[in-house]
């Protein structure tokens, strides 16, 4: 009796009510937490070359806003010689506000290292990209407070196991169009 008096009393005073077997908000997914609750990724290692920070710290878009895809690939291309990179797959594209994130799955493969390039109108004053692994770990994270995030800011993601990753987009602040490229050694 006193061990489900003390349940009923933590359920009706701390825990979330999912937790106590009621309705509320559904669980959230490794995929759904915050960076800052992530452990780090055991799966990849990022390897820093401060050439690769200079090759798109300089960039402008052309577009003013009209062609984020155009100038995503602009600033991914701007980087090749320095990384050594191609581009996998399509641009991805879409809009987002700053209360609904967008994931995108990205598959990656062992031995590989990877740069994940953004772009987004000026609208969205803060544009970020999160890269989380299949346990939920963080691989990378933007840390700049732009329109423009790369991963990783001054190199590359390698991984050290083949993986279904999470490239998360959000905006910090604002709304807008975007586009990501991924490249890949």
């Amino acid at each position: 009796m006193k061990a489900t008096l003390l349940s009923l009393l933590a359920c009706s005073l701390a825990l979330p009510l999912a937790a106590c077997g009621g309705g509320g908000a559904p669980a959230k997914t490794p995929a759904d937490s915050p960076p800052a609750d992530r452990p780090a990724s055991t799966k990849a290692e990022t390897k820093t070359d401060p050439a690769f920070a200079s090759c798109h710290n300089a960039f402008k878009p052309a577009t003013a806003d009209k062609d984020v895809a155009a100038d995503v690939a602009a600033m991914a291309k701007g980087c090749a010689d320095a990384t050594k990179m191609t581009k996998l797959g399509d641009t991805r594209t879409g809009e987002l506000s700053d209360k609904a994130p967008v994931s995108l799955p990205l598959s990656v493969r062992a031995g590989k290292c990877y740069r994940v390039y953004g772009m987004s109108q000026s609208t969205m004053q803060d544009f970020d990209i999160t890269v989380v692994d299949s346990a939920g770990a963080l691989v990378s994270q933007d840390t700049t407070d732009d329109v423009s995030p790369v991963i990783a800011e001054d190199g590359k993601v390698c991984f050290k196991t083949a993986d279904s990753v999470t490239l998360q987009a959000s905006a910090g602040a604002g709304s807008g169009k975007f586009a990501i490229e991924v490249w890949s050694d």
